[in-house]
């Protein structure tokens, strides 16, 4: 079975109460925000809003895609910011999945709806994408934009698990299917790790991580959906792509569903080491080509499935794996004492940036604050890969707190409200944005969103 997002939340919402008694003493007290240093860019204050789509390729002060949650998102060479689909409401105000395609201009700071349909649910045809959510996305060094998978509409119409291959050319304005399965809940192919064949191919999956090496390959990391033998569920297996030949290498990790972590020692590498199953993770890769994967929800070293707030690097060359922080359990809670034990709370569907100074941050989800209490979270964290530390840069201790609106386009008294599920992209110059996700408005109300944040540091 697939573990949707929905049955995570419930679960969650009926841990017992000894578990929210667990302390997690910090620096601040309970609720305070520290730090708010965001800047409120456009969009609405309030959830639920319905998109407004204007005419293909034409962008006017009032062009913005309606409310959505884990959306496709790129940036392009030039600073302009991209997404697909998601989960949220159309033109209509109905709510489904989407397949439209968007760009916020750079220059122009409005939003233009370039391509796909301005009403929920569309399947795939052979010129374009279907609906979808929680694909795995990355920019090639020639600027195409390419989406593996998600949740969505196939070719049928049916909806579930995607395994298709997709760029799209932002000159020619055309999508082109680059290969996999136009069916839904489609099994991965391979026989051997490490070898490279045209009928290798990973099983259907939502909410993988995705990264490009320096070789322009793209890797693909676990997800929900389908194994090497067709079952469902969370999933730890590693892919990379390679654009010159258009195929798979299944690199790393188990080829069935549900498999534990392997955690080892903490700051020590073995050929033995491997996360656990997991999806709706953060990920980040730093300045020696090295893949940093945080959180999620997945298995820990016990075989337990939860929210995770493990920290893992992967090295390329290596085919590696290295614990470097956080529980080898699920649900372990935040803490920020300012020491270097800090840890995150256990998460999943935060937004994760890295900046030129190879520090990670991270950003929200939908997990535990320092009372081990679960919901929304707003909380900003920076990871100093040089010093092996977590420290809490800004946003609220407790979950579920409100957006602050201050002022537009500056960091005067501007935070953002506790969420998950938001496209956060890095432009050119270095600063972060995130679009949407579904969390808590300016009045404490909790939807879809479609407001427009930046940070730089």
């Amino acid at each position: 079975m697939v573990i949707t997002r929905r049955r995570l939340m419930l679960m969650l919402a009926t841990l017992p109460a000894a578990l929210s008694a667990c302390g997690g003493g910090g620096s601040t007290s309970a609720g305070q925000t520290v730090g708010n240093i965001w800047s409120y860019i456009a969009g609405l204050q309030t959830i639920n809003g319905t998109g407004v789509y204007g005419a293909v390729g034409t962008s006017t002060s009032a062009t913005i895609p309606g409310a959505r949650q884990q959306a496709a998102c790129w940036s392009d060479a030039q600073g302009n910011l991209w997404l697909y689909g998601g989960s949220g409401l159309d033109a209509g105000g109905t709510r489904g999945l989407l397949g439209d395609l968007w760009m916020f201009g750079a220059t122009s700071r409005q939003w233009t709806f370039v391509a796909g349909a301005s009403t929920a649910g569309v399947r795939a045809s052979a010129t374009a994408p279907g609906a979808r959510e929680g694909a795995a996305t990355w920019r090639d060094a020639s600027g195409g934009l390419w989406m593996f998978g998600g949740y969505g509409v196939d070719a049928q119409g049916t909806v579930g698990p995607l395994a298709d291959l997709w760029k799209y050319d932002p000159v020619g304005g055309t999508w082109t299917q680059v290969g996999g399965h136009s069916l839904a809940g489609t099994a991965g192919v391979a026989t051997t790790q490490g070898t490279q064949l045209a009928t290798n191919w990973p099983g259907a999956r939502s909410s993988a991580v995705a990264w490009l090496d320096a070789a322009g390959r793209a890797w693909v990391m676990g997800g929900n959906g389908a194994d090497l033998a067709g079952h469902q569920g969370a999933l730890a297996d590693v892919w990379r792509f390679d654009p010159t030949s258009s195929q798979w290498t299944w690199v790393t990790g188990s080829g069935a569903a549900g498999a534990a972590g392997v955690y080892g020692t903490v700051g020590v590498t073995a050929s033995s080491n491997a996360p656990g199953a997991r999806y709706g993770a953060a990920a980040w890769t730093d300045a020696a080509g090295n893949v940093w994967v945080f959180g999620g929800y997945g298995m820990d070293a016990s075989g337990a499935f939860g929210q995770l707030n493990d920290l893992w690097r992967y090295a390329p060359q290596s085919a590696s794996w290295t614990w470097m922080a956080g529980a080898s359990s699920i649900l372990g809670h935040a803490s920020d004492t300012g020491a270097i034990t800090d840890v995150p709370g256990a998460r999943a569907y935060a937004v994760a940036w890295a900046d030129s100074s190879g520090n990670l941050w991270l950003f929200g989800g939908y997990g535990l604050d320092n009372s081990a209490t679960a919901g929304y979270l707003n909380d900003t964290w920076r990871y100093a890969t040089a010093t092996g530390q977590w420290t809490l840069v800004s946003g609220s201790t407790t979950v579920d707190a409100n957006g602050v609106y201050a002022a537009t386009g500056t960091a005067s008294g501007n935070i953002p409200g506790a969420r998950n599920g938001a496209c956060g992209w890095t432009d050119p110059s270095g600063a972060f944005w995130f679009f949407g996700g579904s969390g808590r408005d300016v009045n404490g109300n909790t939807g879809s969103l479609n407001d427009l944040w930046t940070y730089k540091p």
